[in-house]
């Protein structure tokens, strides 16, 4: 993994909140085994060979252990309707993905909206972000924007307003977190 995305990590175990927007995939949180497998062998322009694929894809999968326990992490995270779109792995892994969504979404820390195709043009369109909250003063909150082959740090307070907005903006483009189960649930009925 980059070690911009190792600090990622490091920092989400210590975050009290975490909201992502996702252009293009299922967030990592909220990823079966085998879907993160499909997304990583697409992806293998970019991966490091010298990485074992069970170990990296396992430490990806690892991060979901954050949504339990007793002080779990608040997890939000708006999507476009693509991502439940596109068949990922093929259509028994889509269908398995789809189905941990709906039982993800049942916990009391997790939301999920999806942006409808007909909602339009929503945020700068330019990429997929997490904004990292914490509720501690001394820790202030961070941005990681995570691309091909690497990621980056936004800490600068102003900036980080500007992502928060801009993530409260695309979810009141996208359908309730009911809503978005409802479609979800639609998806492996056709």
């Amino acid at each position: 993994m980059p070690p911009k995305f190792r600090a990622f990590l490091r920092n989400e175990a210590d975050a009290d909140s975490e909201d992502e927007l996702n252009r293009n995939t299922i967030p990592g949180m909220l990823q079966k085994l085998q879907f993160a497998k499909a997304v990583r062998v697409a992806g293998h322009r970019i991966v490091n060979p010298n990485i074992d694929e069970e170990r990296a894809t396992a430490a990806r999968i690892a991060r979901q252990e954050l949504l339990y326990g007793p002080n779990p992490i608040k997890f939000r995270a708006v999507i476009d309707q693509a991502v439940i779109s596109r068949i990922v792995g093929g259509p028994l892994v889509m269908i398995e993905q789809l189905k941990h969504l709906l039982e993800m979404v049942r916990l009391d820390n997790v939301e999920l909206y999806i942006v409808q195709f007909n909602a339009g043009a929503y945020g700068p369109i330019s990429g997929s972000f997490t904004v990292l909250g914490y509720s501690a003063p001394e820790d202030p909150d961070s941005v990681y924007c995570e691309y091909e082959g690497g990621g980056e740090w936004i800490d600068d307070p102003g900036d980080v307003e500007k992502f928060k907005l801009i993530f409260e903006d695309a979810k009141k483009s996208a359908l309730s977190s009911a809503e978005s189960a409802t479609l979800i649930g639609h998806r492996f009925e056709n």
